[in-house]
């Protein structure tokens, strides 16, 4: 609660990202308040939210257990913690507090913070690294995704200018795929180009036109769309995948969205996802 006050957001906001950035296996819940006939509270679930390495579990639209350690948090700002089972099977970690209540809503609501005992073996979270997109590492197929814009005959700069300069058999897949798609049908497609025996470049087309615009040019609704055909293919040929920090160039899109958008798509079905930026620039001009 006190990290929650120094960032200005409320306590829902707050727990839920600090479920999506976690590398730890936990979990984050919100527990609502129900009128029992006999004039006391039933807490029901509304919704649980889970860090990438948390293992699966199924509590939402669950009812809270009368002896559970939500029903002392009865006023905002109230805590208690206990280890419990209802979660889980075993006893687990848990950490509650009353938060405001929805609007119109009498008694407070209950977010609670839940500590799993092991993480769940087939899910990591994204990797952060410094350095070149296309020299990307690790064993095995690999998947390098890239955003362009719907009216892209060739790729245009940054990584995909290198692209082109490293693999022009790809660029010019690239192409002639993306000629036979009408413009007005491009967004929230994806061309895979054949880079190497291991490598495949996904282009994906997630950008509304380029230049200079009032407003960003990404359309997170395709964005949503290609990444979902990303996962399909990587899933069928067991590719991992790399990719720079997509959207946040030209399309001038949102990082912190886009990252919540490859963990759903990516990261939780237990895909392993790396993200390459630049080394800082101190570190750049020590290359020299």
């Amino acid at each position: 609660m006190h990290q929650r006050r120094i960032y200005d957001v409320s306590a829902e906001a707050f727990l839920i990202r600090l479920a999506k950035i976690s590398s730890q296996p936990v979990g984050v819940f919100f527990a609502s308040p129900v009128i029992c006939e006999n004039g006391g509270r039933q807490y029901r679930i509304d919704y649980f939210v889970a860090s990438p390495t948390a293992p699966r579990v199924w509590v939402s639209g669950t009812q809270v257990p009368f002896d559970s350690i939500i029903h002392n948090c009865t006023a905002i700002g109230y805590t208690d913690s206990a280890m419990e089972s209802w979660i889980t099977g075993s006893e687990t970690s848990l950490e509650c507090v009353g938060i405001p209540a929805y609007p119109g809503g009498v008694y407070p609501r209950v977010a609670g913070l839940v500590r799993f005992n092991s993480r769940s073996q087939d899910r990591h979270p994204i990797r952060l690294r410094h350095g070149n997109v296309l020299d990307s590492r690790g064993d095995g197929p690999k998947i390098i995704c890239q955003l362009v814009n719907d009216r892209a005959i060739r790729w245009g700069g940054g990584v995909a200018r290198k692209a082109a300069n490293q693999y022009p058999e790809a660029e010019k897949e690239f192409s002639r795929l993306l000629s036979q798609i009408p413009r007005e049908k491009r967004l929230g497609n994806v061309i895979f180009s054949n880079a190497t025996d291991d490598i495949v470049i996904a282009s994906l087309v997630a950008q509304e036109g380029f230049g200079p615009s009032e407003f960003p040019r990404i359309r997170y609704s395709a964005l949503e769309r290609c990444l979902q055909t990303v996962t399909e293919r990587a899933k069928n040929i067991g590719a991992s995948i790399h990719m720079p920090k997509i959207g946040t160039g030209a399309a001038r899109g949102d990082w912190g969205t886009i990252e919540e958008m490859l963990d759903d798509a990516m990261v939780r079905t237990g895909l392993s996802v790396t993200i390459y930026d630049l080394p800082p620039k101190r570190a750049q001009l020590e290359l020299f």
